[in-house]
Parts: C-alpha cells; structure tokens; sequence
C-alpha cells in the first residue's frame, strides 16, 4: 500500500464476521485498500446504555489502523452511538476526540446513517428492527428523533410473531437468512404509513446492499439499510464517483455518488 492509493481503516464490532469490507473491496475493485482492526473487548455489551463503555477501546482500535496510510477511519455497525441516542452533541464529541486521536477523518456508523436519510430527504422512517431486541429498538428511535428524523413505527421479529421469542432470535448469533428482512418490508409495508416515509433497516447483520431493488420492490417505497449508507459514505468521503467503482449497487442511495 502507498499513500497515493485510496485507502479506509475499517473498524468492525467484536464478536461477529462483518462482512461490509469484503462488500466494500468488490465494490471498488483493486484500487481501494483497507485495513482492518476489531474493537478488542471481552463481551459485547448487552444494553444500549452500556455502549458507551465502548468509547476507549473504539479509539484504540481507531488508531491501530489509523497508523497505516488510510484516509480515513470508518467504525462499522450502528450500535455503538446508541449509547449517546439522546445525546447528538455528546455523540458528535466522541468522534471529534477519536478524530483528534487519528489525526484523520472519523465515520460513525449510525452517523452515516443519519446522513444517508437526510440525503435522501426522508421526513420520516419505518425502523425494521429484524434481530434487535426491544432495548436497541426503543434507542434506535430515540436516536432518530434525536437527530429529526420522526420514527412513524419500529418493529422487529418478535413483534411480528417470526419468533416466539427475543433469546430465539439471540440464539442465532447474527446468522440470519436474508429472506426473513423481505418478509418483514412486506408485512410493514402491507400497513397505513406517512407519503415520505422510508423503510430503514439500521443492523448490519440484514445485507440490504446486495438486494437493493428487490427490497424496494417487496417495500413499495425507498428501503435505506445502515450497510449500504455507511458504504456510502465511505465512498463519498474518498471522493469516488460511479464511474471508479468495479460494481455498483442498486438503490437511489448510489446513483448519488
């Protein structure tokens, strides 16, 4: 790697294979380099008030890759600012310190998310929660609502009768079958819901950027999922427009670059 190469440091959630750098590099082809750490902590946390524990070791696994010649850094996965979900300042600083500590520019997952939907112009969302437990769900929206974006509903698996309970839908460990997200969209879909709102899938662990148009065929209207608008905003951020890219995905989140 040279520093003339567009190049990320991706910072990935402990506990689980992401998938969003390899989705990242087929995207971009052989002139995108990345650098991947994991945030290195025992136990993920169970409650969105305890994400906040998180902070000192995101900033460390921040500045592990932020030492190799990237651009910048990018922390995937949306959880992490849900401990700070009615705080959008004290969430702001968080990232200008690990900015600070980088010395580079920092991307927030749920931040991308955020910034995805006020591209798009949604003025309100349908939160299709799938694998989040009423907790993540409950400050999923606080954290909408918190930055404008009025949450019209939330729903997750339990809530749709797919599992008879939240430990079932643990008990998966993030492996979940791509369909389960369709079926929901479609059974959401199926309600009475505001003319500008759009369907907004925040876990990572449901692949919206590989099923763009069949989801937003299933959901008769705009479906936005945090890996697609952090993928986003990592392109953007390095400045690469459609043309660059060796495959581009569906969606009008995309056809933006």
């Amino acid at each position: 790697m040279t520093i003339e190469d567009p190049a990320v440091g991706w910072v990935s959630p402990p506990g689980w294979l992401d998938p969003g750098p390899a989705a990242l590099l087929e995207m971009a082809g052989s002139r995108l380099q990345l650098v991947q750490s994991v945030i290195d902590l025992d136990r993920f946390p169970d409650h969105p008030s305890r994400m906040i524990d998180l902070a000192e070791p995101l900033t460390r696994a921040a500045l592990a890759v932020s030492r190799a010649p990237v651009q910048l850094v990018a922390q995937s996965g949306t959880q992490f600012a849900l401990g700070y979900a009615d705080d959008p300042a004290g969430l702001a600083r968080v990232r200008d310190d690990i900015e600070t500590a980088c010395g580079k520019p920092v991307l927030i997952g749920a931040l991308t998310l955020i910034e995805a939907l006020r591209a798009l112009d949604v003025g309100s969302a349908v939160i299709v929660g799938c694998y989040y437990d009423e907790a993540f769900l409950a400050a999923t929206s606080t954290l909408f609502e918190a930055h404008g974006i009025r949450v019209a509903q939330a729903s997750n698996w339990v809530r749709e009768g797919r599992f008879e309970s939240q430990q079932a839908v643990d008990a998966l460990h993030w492996h979940y079958e791509e369909r389960w997200g369709l079926d929901s969209l479609e059974t959401l879909a199926a309600g009475r819901l505001p003319a500008d709102c759009a369907f907004v899938v925040p876990g990572a662990g449901i692949r919206t950027v590989v099923a763009a148009d069949a989801l937003k065929a299933a959901a008769g209207r705009p479906v936005v999922g945090g890996d697609a608008a952090f993928l986003w905003a990592i392109l953007r951020q390095l400045n690469l427009a459609r043309s660059d890219l060796a495959r581009v995905p569906g969606g009008r989140l995309f056809r933006m670059l």
